[in-house]
């Protein structure tokens, strides 16, 4: 099992990972960046950290969160194809 990382860490990582691969993209809406950002800290840490309403994105990525394993026992690389299958390809 990999090292546990942190909140800060997660949405950090997260973030930078947006940022560089969809941010230049103005056709996607702040919301999906943050929907990815949340549903992120949700597959690694097991909660949501709920920067505003839930979005329809991120009931999806719950969905396949779930189908992967349990919530906080995702790894961090698996996390970001789950997360953003379901936040940005779907």
């Amino acid at each position: 099992m990999g090292t546990k990382m942190c909140l800060p860490e997660i949405i950090q990582q997260a973030t930078e990972f947006i940022e560089k691969k969809y941010k230049p993209d103005f056709e996607i809406p702040d919301a999906r960046h943050k929907a990815f950002v949340n549903s992120m800290v949700y597959a690694v840490a097991g909660f949501s950290p709920g920067h505003g309403v839930q979005a329809v994105k991120e009931r999806k990525a719950a969905q396949m969160i779930y189908k992967a394993g349990k919530p906080g026992t995702i790894s961090f690389k698996k996390a970001l194809q789950i997360c953003e299958e379901a936040c940005f390809r779907r």
